[in-house]
């Protein structure tokens, strides 16, 4: 994630058109996409047939110790920036939440980057979604003078 500023050039910019990749199976989207606009997503979630959010597993089985470190420091992050982001959604504190869900999407994010054989984690759909809600419940947020947007 990156603050608000200038966009390099060549840098995609993406928005969702409806069917979001953590509740619509890849061939429901693609179904729905080319039927209202004409086209066929190539987005991450779609080229690798990600899985619904409901089928993903909450944990991941490590196959090294280096795995093993990154989901330590992962589950760490939660502790740290997750689960103190639903406490303050649940205090009604939704600026303060999107900060703390913020930090947690953007370093899970780079945790995830560093690792080859993770390609997404639950937590992070998880955050992602408390992200939108806090956003829809606040009508038209300013976080550019809170947190950088996503």
């Amino acid at each position: 994630m990156e603050s608000i500023g200038g966009i390099p050039k060549g840098t995609p910019i993406t928005d969702n058109y409806g069917p979001i990749f953590t509740k619509v199976e890849r061939n429901g989207r693609q179904h729905k996409l080319r039927g209202r606009y004409w086209f066929s997503c190539s987005c991450t979630a779609c080229l690798e047939d990600w899985n619904l959010i409901a089928e993903a597993p909450l944990e991941i089985t490590t196959s090294s110790s280096k795995e093993e470190r990154i989901l330590e420091r992962l589950e760490d992050l939660g502790k740290t920036y997750f689960e103190k982001g639903l406490e303050l959604m649940n205090q009604g504190k939704g600026l303060a939440a999107i900060q703390f869900l913020v930090q947690y999407i953007d370093q899970a994010e780079s945790i995830i980057r560093s690792c080859k054989q993770l390609r997404t984690y639950k937590t992070i759909h998880l955050a992602q979604e408390a992200l939108r809600l806090c956003m829809s419940a606040k009508g038209t947020v300013h976080v550019h003078s809170v947190v950088p947007l996503l």
